[in-house]
């Protein structure tokens, strides 16, 4: 719902003069491939409780390669491998859409290294062009990532932020 809200802001004649149409276009994309890979997440969630570790690989290369084609540097390295609990794959997704999109602004490159493997995940952000302390804004995200089990540290450096997610073994 907040993706869906902040997509009709940017496509409303409201936003019209405030915000440049190439930053507009970027937002719309990026929000665009988030609620078409959540929507198929959620669809599969109901269908079973544990899913294979390739459909968080799937958003997030599709989230990267929209990134990319946005003109912001973008890189994806990985390695998913077997299931994880549906509710923790759409919970870091999520995760990673809200950082995305908080950094988006002033974001000029984004390096996501992704592991899972026996229901254990660990996610690697490294964002440049973003300011520090970008986990500390979304306390209602993190605490629920959190009590499933979640770590997360977050550190900058020379104006690269380094964010770490860490998940076992199904929360």
């Amino acid at each position: 719902a907040p993706q869906l809200r902040a997509l009709d802001s940017l496509l409303s004649n409201s936003s019209a003069g405030t915000i440049p149409a190439r930053k507009k276009l970027i937002a719309v994309c990026v929000l665009g491939t988030y609620i078409k890979r959540r929507c198929n997440l959620l669809i599969l969630s109901e269908e079973s409780v544990i899913l294979s570790a390739k459909e968080l690989e799937y958003c997030l290369r599709e989230s990267a390669e929209t990134i990319s084609h946005c003109g912001i540097a973008c890189s994806f390295k990985r390695r998913l491998e077997g299931t994880l609990a549906a509710e923790d794959t759409v919970l870091i997704y999520d995760l990673f859409e809200e950082i995305v999109e908080s950094t988006l602004p002033s974001l000029t490159a984004l390096f996501l290294n992704m592991n899972a493997a026996d229901g254990r995940a660990e996610m690697k952000l490294q964002i440049s062009g973003a300011p520090g302390n970008v986990t500390a804004e979304r306390p209602a995200s993190i605490s629920k990532f959190i009590s499933r089990g979640g770590r997360i540290t977050e550190m900058e450096e020379d104006g690269t932020v380094h964010i770490a997610l860490s998940l076992s073994n199904g929360g």
